[in-house]
């Protein structure tokens, strides 16, 4: 499996990985982020784990524990 990773012109990187790869970055970062005591995430680390939530659930990824 391979995973792209392209830095864009604006200071942004783009990610390109397989859909199992997705999941399974989703998940490390959701129970890293919501499951970790302490601490739980604040401010920017809690808004970004929001961000990509977000934009993972839209795909079609799924939570899986």
């Amino acid at each position: 499996m391979t995973i792209k990773v392209k830095h864009t012109k604006n200071g942004n990187v783009k990610i390109t990985m397989t859909l199992e790869q997705a999941e399974y970055l989703r998940n490390v970062l959701l129970e890293t982020a919501y499951l970790a005591r302490p601490p739980k995430p604040e401010g920017m680390a809690l808004e970004t784990t929001r961000d990509i939530e977000s934009a993972m659930n839209s795909t079609g990824i799924e939570w899986k524990r």
